[in-house]
């Protein structure tokens, strides 16, 4: 049975969890790779795996299966050449909702969105949600103020003394 405990220190929770998997795709010099490593840690959306040394560039898409199920996953991230971290990668699933690891997802805190109204005048009739995300990361150069959320589900839109508003769906 693979062994689980918490991480505290990333923006969105960890479970060490330590599992055989099966990595397929293209290396960085785009040889086909069929091969197994194991997992160290797991998160909602992705995950660092370890025993892999055919990747040296980020961006490539990999399969991953564990157990009977698979999905694909990005290379967000490879351990330096002669570091402890040497043959880590990690990944970034690319299957929305998609949590193959065969054990219950980490949990995150939810957060709430304020009910304020914005400087705008619209204000939303909806109920104040939880989010069970953390923030999205912005890559270098992200001068955002505030930051950003993925979110699904529906808002209904309408503007100060409108009869009715517009519902719309969010993604």
């Amino acid at each position: 049975m693979p062994a689980l405990s918490m991480l505290q220190t990333r923006s969105e929770p960890r479970t060490s969890y330590e599992a055989p998997v099966r990595v397929f795709g293209m290396d960085s010099g785009g040889r086909p790779i069929n091969q197994t490593a194991s997992t160290l840690d797991i998160s909602r959306r992705g995950a660092r795996l370890k025993g892999l040394h055919c990747w040296i560039a980020t961006g490539e898409t990999i399969g991953i299966r564990c157990g009977a199920e698979k999905a694909r996953y990005k290379v967000v991230w490879i351990g330096q050449q002669g570091t402890p971290t040497e043959g880590h990668l990690g990944l970034l699933c690319l299957e929305a909702g998609k949590f193959i690891w065969g054990t219950a997802s980490p949990v995150t805190e939810p957060r709430t969105l304020a009910t304020a109204v914005p400087s705008h005048g619209l204000r939303s009739s909806a109920p104040t949600l939880p989010i069970g995300l953390s923030p999205l990361r912005g890559g270098r150069g992200n001068r955002r103020k505030d930051a950003r959320y993925r979110v699904s589900g529906g808002a209904n839109i309408q503007e100060p003394g409108a009869s009715a508003g517009q519902w719309t769906m969010l993604h």
